[in-house]
């Protein structure tokens, strides 16, 4: 636009100096004419003035004087003169004005010219205009269209807002409304807690003076007295025997009880104690009660209902736990390979009736017993080891065998000493099995009544 207007400014003042230029060249030409027509008219009174004095007559009046024909010849000459002076005047004029309307032509060409420039500037301007005006008219279009569209959006908008607010409001309705159900729900359900903590408080005092009366009952005498867990409740017609514990008291298939006589008094160290009559194996369960079979037992064997049944492993009111340390020969191999292994077999032994192995280093011989151990079970009691001499006290291998028995020998005496001190019972191996009711499958034949149940 800028250009355009540029361009006006300069073809209009060509176009004012053109004007001017065409105005100059139009009036001198009208001089010119005015100048031409006035020799023209003075050329036609010369001519009149000459036929005045030359009339019609006079080509047959042929002889003249001298003195006439000096006189005449002389305006004619006049005459003739100013004739030719202002024929001359004349084409300079002519000439004059042919320049002029040379002139006035180019500067109307120019005219011509720039009003066609002019002309297409308008054109192209029109057309620009056009073309932003059409464009404009898209915009103010597409403008209107999304205008009425986001309306429409608006107003859509507006009505999933008012139903989600309404959606809001019913469902804050139904949340309050569940709230105050719940904190009176809550509100009900905090005093049956409480009255559930006084019964709990209650019965956690009835628990204890219960686990207190058990623990009395079952206080052994010394630490060498083993109390029994249960006693058989009733021998069924085929011989096995009926006991009173079950699942809930932490009963498993398999386990062995070991049975005595009644009023018996059951010691845990090797010696002149009291031997068991019989070995059970409980092979049904249920939620209370138990029934076991004879799995050892002499060829007179009479079991009594009242009879006491015991297995150290076992306890119907928690986990026993055991410390195991030392050689252990179950079968009395003598063979090193089925010592290390026998350690292995007491402790899978304790596991199966529910006891837990408290594990300790072997290599360590400064091990504290924890007051939670509740047995002690000691392989072979080891010799104290010899010192070495002579060539022994240079031998690598028997310096590392004494090495060894020096801790084996240290820990295991450490063990025994701290058990008496905390007043923790200590089993050998041989007691430790009777008092589990361990027996030898492969030495026993299970009675056939027993074995139908």
């Amino acid at each position: 636009m800028a250009k355009v207007r540029s361009a006006a400014s300069a073809f209009a003042v060509s176009l004012v100096i053109l004007g001017l230029a065409f105005a100059g060249a139009t009036g001198l030409a009208l001089w010119f004419y005015t100048q031409a027509a006035t020799a023209q008219a003075e050329a036609a009174t010369a001519k009149e003035n000459l036929a005045k004095i030359k009339g019609p007559g006079d080509e047959a009046r042929a002889p003249m004087t001298e003195a006439d024909t000096a006189g005449s010849g002389t305006l004619l000459s006049r005459v003739a003169d100013v004739y030719d002076k202002l024929s001359k005047e004349k084409d300079l004029k002519e000439a004059d004005l042919v320049d002029a309307k040379r002139a006035v032509s180019q500067a109307d060409a120019e005219v011509k010219k720039r009003a066609s420039e002019i002309e297409q500037l308008k054109k192209e301007n029109e057309s620009s205009a056009a073309v932003a005006k059409a464009r404009l008219d898209t915009m103010e279009q597409d403008l209107n269209a999304k205008t009425k569209e986001m309306v429409v959006r608006t107003k859509e908008a507006d009505i999933k807002i008012e139903s989600a607010n309404q959606e809001v409001k019913s469902a804050t309705e139904n949340l309050n409304a569940a709230i105050a159900t719940q904190q009176a729900v809550l509100a009900g359900k905090d005093q049956q807690m409480a009255a559930k903590e006084k019964e709990l408080a209650q019965a956690k005092k009835e628990l204890e003076l219960a686990q207190k009366k058990i623990r009395e009952a079952h206080q052994p005498m010394s630490s060498d007295v083993a109390m029994p867990n249960g006693i058989i409740a009733e021998v069924l017609p085929n011989g096995d025997a009926y006991i009173k514990l079950g699942a809930a008291e932490r009963v498993r298939l398999g386990m062995n009880f070991e049975v005595f006589q009644a009023n018996s008094v059951i010691h845990m160290q090797a010696g002149n104690t009291v031997i068991g009559k019989a070995t059970l194996e409980v092979y049904r369960v249920e939620r209370h009660d138990c029934i076991a079979r004879v799995v050892r037992g002499p060829a007179n064997l009479r079991l009594l209902a009242g009879d006491p049944i015991i297995n150290l492993a076992y306890s119907p009111h928690g986990d026993v736990n055991f410390v195991v340390y030392g050689a252990f020969d179950i079968n009395n191999t003598k063979n090193p390979n089925v010592i290390a292994e026998d350690e292995t077999r007491i402790k899978a032994l304790i596991a199966s009736s529910g006891g837990q192995i408290i594990e300790i280093d072997p290599n360590n011989a400064q091990v504290m017993l924890s007051p939670d151990v509740d047995y002690l079970v000691l392989g072979k009691q080891p010799n104290p080891p010899l010192e070495l001499a002579g060539d022994d006290a240079t031998d690598v291998g028997k310096m590392e065998a004494y090495k060894k028995a020096q801790k084996d020998y240290a820990l295991y005496t450490s063990l025994m000493g701290q058990a008496r001190q905390m007043q923790i019972p200590v089993l050998n191996q041989n007691r430790f099995l009777e008092l589990m009711g361990f027996y030898h499958r492969s030495k026993v034949k299970l009675p056939t009544a027993s074995a139908t149940n």
